[in-house]
């Protein structure tokens, strides 16, 4: 898909994190309805057919914790909860606060997730990493 399709977000997310990760990795803008808006990708030397993938959510927002799921992106947090269970696939959200001052991007994985007291997704701030812990914690993993 064109770069021009991306929003705004999605655009820096993947120049940010392929300038954090280093020149193995890049970034391809997932597709909207039916699976997450950003994959990462790096290459590995071993095996050079084979990569190792990041599935984004990128979410953003004025006021960004507690992040409470509408109706659509319930049905959506459900398929990839859905896709963690059945084929050991995690979903990272990617939250992108919109002005103010301070850390702009936060993570959190699919299964970091808070409940509410009804049972309902949510994300609180407590519930993520910043830029720096999860640049070190997709480092630190050995695909082999």
């Amino acid at each position: 898909m064109s770069n021009r399709r991306r929003t705004r977000y999605e655009r820096e997310l993947i120049k940010v994190m392929c300038v954090e990760l280093g020149e193995n990795w890049y970034g391809q803008r997932g597709a909207h309805s039916e699976g997450v808006d950003v994959l990462m990708f790096k290459s590995l030397d071993n095996h050079p057919i084979l990569f190792m993938g990041i599935r984004l959510e990128v979410k953003s927002k004025n006021e960004v914790f507690p992040f409470y799921l509408n109706e659509r992106e319930r049905q959506q947090y459900n398929t990839y909860f859905k896709l963690y269970e059945d084929k050991n696939v995690e979903t990272v959200y990617a939250f992108r606060k919109v002005g103010g001052s301070g850390e702009k991007w936060r993570f959190c994985r699919i299964t970091d997730f808070s409940t509410t007291k009804n049972g309902n997704p949510t994300v609180r701030q407590e519930d993520t990493i910043g830029m720096t812990e999860f640049i070190n914690q997709l480092n630190s993993i050995n695909p082999n």
